[in-house]
């Protein structure tokens, strides 16, 4: 959901751009045939000027054909100083009204696809927290059967995405994406009899200053990583390209038809000691480089509707001691959105 709203927004912003492109080309080809057409006006008046030195004043008697060839030459030079001051006039305007539409368009079109990353983010939000609610009152039977040990084998689909800089480097080599993918799923599938499926892995390039997370807290959410990972006029890097395993229409059919979670791979969480986090609400967890299989199976099961124990060794620990769960956190887990039972 957030992934196809952010594209529409993407494409809005694309299509404005390319009409803008457009009107800009159509004013300079005005502005380039009007000053073009005065031009010629001016030519063939100083063509007209010179005819008549040559077929009037040349055949007036003395003083009269000096005067006539003054008054003539007078007369085509502020002719030509005014059409130079025309032409120069018309430019400026042609100048300024296509600055403006250049600058303050950029900046009205930046402000409204912003506004609308944002109620993406708000709505996929406010959405996902219907589904969290739906499926704890529509998995309470599960939920209950769970707790009597009745435990059929599920599934959780997962996309994969790593971060890069701007020389394609990624932040975390791809031995070690499939170290921790391998250590959280043989975790998740022990513990919470739930298999993890990898649908895809892609590599994103963004700028440097955006390899980084500011912290785990809900500001997150409203961060300029989260609204858009462009600077500096580079378009690459959007959020809604982060997310999401391809972007054919069967991979984006396959996130609609059933929660996919996303596990992005960040350089690191600069505030506080967390390398791990998921807001909940959200379809994604993000995982630093310092980060083992540990860590993401406990970030797994945030995004399982999970939340902190004090207990040492259990999974759900802030500082993940173990992967121990009780059975009413397994049983919480399993009915949660992200996991189903189409593998």
């Amino acid at each position: 959901m957030l992934r196809i709203c952010m594209q529409v927004a993407d494409f809005i912003e694309q299509e404005v751009i390319v009409w803008l492109e457009r009107i800009i080309q159509v004013i300079e080809r005005v502005c380039r045939t009007v000053t073009e057409q005065i031009e010629q006006w001016q030519k063939r008046f100083e063509q007209r000027c010179e005819q008549v030195r040559r077929q009037v004043c040349r055949w007036l008697p003395w003083p009269l054909n000096k005067l006539c060839d003054w008054v003539t030459e007078t007369v085509c030079k502020l002719v030509e100083v005014w059409v130079k001051i025309i032409v120069t006039v018309v430019k400026t305007v042609c100048e300024i009204v296509t600055s403006f539409i250049k600058v303050w368009t950029r900046v009205v079109l930046t402000i409204v696809v912003s506004v609308l990353r944002i109620v993406c983010f708000i709505v996929d939000f406010i959405i996902n927290w219907i589904k969290i609610i739906f499926w704890a009152i529509v998995g309470l039977p599960e939920f209950l059967l769970c707790l009597l040990g009745l435990r059929i084998r599920k599934h959780l689909h997962v996309c994969v995405t790593v971060l890069a800089d701007r020389e394609g480097r990624p932040v975390v080599d791809n031995a070690h994406v499939s170290e921790v993918l391998r250590e959280a799923t043989r975790i998740i599938s022990e513990r919470m009899n739930v298999r993890v499926h990898e649908h895809g892995r892609k590599l994103v390039r963004v700028p440097d200053e955006q390899l980084d997370v500011t912290a785990c807290n809900a500001g997150q959410l409203f961060s300029s990583e989260a609204i858009d990972l462009t600077s500096q006029g580079e378009r690459r890097g959007r959020f809604g390209e982060i997310l999401g395993c391809g972007d054919n229409l069967v991979d984006q059919a396959q996130e609609l038809i059933h929660d996919v979670l996303n596990i992005i791979f960040i350089r690191d969480i600069r505030e506080g000691d967390d390398v791990g986090c998921h807001i909940p609400g959200t379809d994604y967890v993000i995982i630093d480089r310092n980060a083992d299989g540990l860590v993401l199976a406990h970030e797994i099961g945030h995004a399982g509707d999970l939340w902190h124990v004090s207990q040492r060794d259990n999974l759900m620990n802030h500082f993940t001691g173990g992967d121990r769960v009780h059975a009413w956190q397994q049983c919480i887990f399993r009915r949660s959105r992200f996991v189903v039972y189409a593998p």
